[in-house]
């Protein structure tokens, strides 16, 4: 994300986003079933009511 976002890349810089630990997550699919992802959330410093969640598959 830092070289898509010229934002994210000064806050990144900054050192204005912190890495939360996010873990495993499970959901069930109603046609493909469960399915294993690993979530990562990012929080703002400066601005902790907002958080950037991903979650990438297993």
């Amino acid at each position: 994300m830092r070289w898509l976002s010229p934002d994210f890349e000064r806050l990144w810089h900054n050192q204005s986003v912190l890495l939360r630990e996010g873990g495993a997550r499970k959901f069930h699919h109603p046609v493909d079933g469960p399915v294993d992802f690993d979530q990562t959330t990012l929080t703002f410093t400066t601005w902790p009511q907002y958080q950037l969640v991903t979650v990438r598959p297993r």
